[in-house]
């Protein structure tokens, strides 16, 4: 498959980017490693005018700690992020997410601002124009019809971005900027829950700095992914979990984010209330895990039936949970 025509503009300042992104607005796409836009321009998934380029703007390449934040740019590669020393240990949780995507040459190309602002995904959607003609159009591609849900009056693709989970875990907060001047939100409110369109980023807007808090105390963080294969695919349920100790040991701290079981990344409330001012034990976890789906619609998808995909999501959450309070209580104070 051939990419359709375009033109590549590669600003080399933020300043240029935004002005940029709000001159050619609906008709421009954001170009960082490309492993994902470039595959969907194949498939016609999306037709831009042009792409934004944001590989030529250095401080978008950083990742360096300010006082109580570490801040890192969008054009961060997932391998630099994956093996970068001026991460906190606490932060595990993410290198390990940046690790677990795809393979090794992807993550050399893939971007950290990539990864944030991915599509959702669906076995009707990402498919070639000859593929997709044989079936009535979807939501997402402009049609009436949902092939996951029937009936339904929206979009049930996935969210599946790895890092993203960790993210969220985490804490983390974006900065986009546009011509209106900057604003800044969690990551996990970048994301609207609907498959068709997942992100709230306005018209121009950009992601230019993710930034994650630097706090005290004893924490462990931890990210675990189940997939069909263990590299290249994206995960069919992927967990993230950020636990803070106290000296005794008691949890007073607990964040789980999931995703590809929703159109979104998604926090696993229950499950976090189960473990905060509780003294962490296996049977804690186990009944905290049990509650990781609590109160999400998880639809049968990608040939996983929904029963199955809240039997996995239990487990892996259970695994992160776990894995992230061993951590926590090796942490120093």
């Amino acid at each position: 498959m051939r990419l359709p025509k375009f033109e590549i503009k590669r600003p080399r300042s933020m300043d240029e980017a935004v002005s940029l992104a709000a001159q050619y607005d609906q008709e421009c796409r954001i170009l960082g490693g490309g492993t994902d836009l470039l595959v969907g321009l194949k498939k016609r998934l999306a037709k831009p005018r042009v792409l934004l380029s944001l590989k030529n703007i250095p401080e978008f390449k950083s990742i360096r700690q300010e006082g109580a934040k570490v801040r890192i740019g969008p054009m961060v590669s997932l391998t630099t992020l994956a093996g970068a020393t001026e991460l906190p240990s606490e932060f595990v949780a993410l290198q390990e997410a940046a690790d677990a995507a795809a393979t090794p040459q992807i993550r050399n190309q893939a971007t950290i601002g990539g990864n944030v602002c991915l599509d959702t995904r669906c076995l009707y959607y990402n498919q070639s124009l000859q593929w997709v003609a044989s079936l009535p159009l979807c939501i997402k591609r402009g049609g009436t019809t949902c092939h996951v849900v029937n009936r339904a009056d929206r979009c049930y693709a996935s969210f599946c971005a790895d890092a993203v989970a960790a993210l969220v875990a985490l804490g983390a907060q974006a900065t986009l900027s546009g011509n209106g001047g900057g604003r800044v939100m969690d990551v996990e409110a970048l994301y609207s829950g609907k498959g068709e369109s997942p992100h709230v980023l306005g018209n121009g807007e950009l992601l230019s700095e993710v930034t994650l808090p630097v706090s005290a105390g004893k924490k462990g963080s931890a990210y675990i992914k189940f997939a069909y294969r263990g590299a290249i695919d994206f995960p069919l349920v992927g967990v993230a979990a950020c636990l803070t100790l106290s000296g005794s040991g008691k949890c007073t701290g607990a964040r789980l984010a999931a995703v590809g079981v929703t159109s979104r990344p998604e926090r696993l409330q229950e499950a976090e209330r189960t473990l905060v001012d509780q003294e962490m034990s296996p049977a804690l976890i186990a009944d905290s895990c049990a509650k990781a789906g609590k109160g999400l619609t998880i639809v049968a998808q990608q040939r996983i039936s929904t029963s199955y995909r809240r039997a996995m999501l239990e487990t892996m959450a259970g695994k992160a949970i776990t894995k992230a309070w061993e951590r926590a209580q090796s942490a120093s104070s």
